[in-house]
């Protein structure tokens, strides 16, 4: 009866045992690690939520243009949207686009140490920037994807489309337009500035679309200016 009564206490410590290294297994194994993933988790979402309520500051400091300029816009481009350059030959429309790039780089130059110009027709492909080491190329990429500007633009909530002609106008078979864009780190009032000093030493364009980007409390603006222009040669 003795073995009998020692055996089922070494079966009792055994079980407790077995037990107690199951539970301290759990713990070691999942529970533990469970909470420090709760843990990370929500530091992450800590994160997250403060970098919400900055954006929220932001948008809400973020002044769009006041009627005044939107329809300051709108006059310039009624003033010159008849106005059309007619282009006889391919070797005129290089001519035409180096032009026009040599004289954003003197106007951009003279109020900004960093700028980007891209162009992207039938006829010529440029991307370049004011700086060889500038971050403009990849923020401009997210902005723009080189290929649709009003595509996917509603899902990206730092981005705004502050102004924009283009919807709904119908696109004349005979006008074969050159699009420009400018991307740069600006304000309002120096945005605002640019733009009437490109009136008065750029002719035959309009503004078509601006798109404003907040990233890294930096403001990026996206100005897509469309040259009016007519190409006469053939295969244009």
């Amino acid at each position: 009866m003795k073995n009998k009564g020692t055996f089922y206490t070494y079966n009792k410590f055994i079980v407790i045992a077995i037990i107690l290294i199951i539970v301290v297994s759990y713990l070691l194994l999942y529970f533990y690690p469970s909470l420090k993933e709760i843990r990370e988790k929500k530091q992450k979402l800590k994160a997250h939520i403060s970098q919400i309520e900055q954006f929220k500051r932001e948008i809400e400091n973020f002044q769009p243009p006041d009627e005044k300029e939107r329809l300051l816009w709108k006059k310039i481009d009624s003033l010159t949207e008849k106005t059309y350059k007619g282009i006889k030959t391919k070797g005129d429309f290089l001519k035409y686009v180096n032009s026009i790039i040599l004289s954003l780089n003197s106007i951009l130059s003279s109020q900004y140490n960093d700028f980007l110009v891209n162009i992207e027709d039938k006829n010529i492909k440029l991307t370049q920037t004011f700086k060889k080491e500038s971050n403009l190329l990849s923020v401009f990429k997210t902005v723009n994807e080189y290929h649709s500007v009003t595509k996917g633009m509603e899902n990206n909530s730092n981005t705004f489309k502050a102004f924009d002609t283009a919807v709904g106008i119908p696109k004349r078979k005979d006008m074969t337009d050159l699009k420009v864009k400018i991307f740069l780190i600006s304000n309002l009032r120096k945005s605002s500035s640019l733009l009437i000093e490109l009136y008065k030493n750029i002719n035959n364009f309009t503004i078509e679309r601006i798109l404003i980007k907040r990233k890294d409390n930096k403001t990026y603006y996206l100005f897509i200016l469309n040259f009016k222009i007519k190409r006469l040669y053939k295969n244009a």
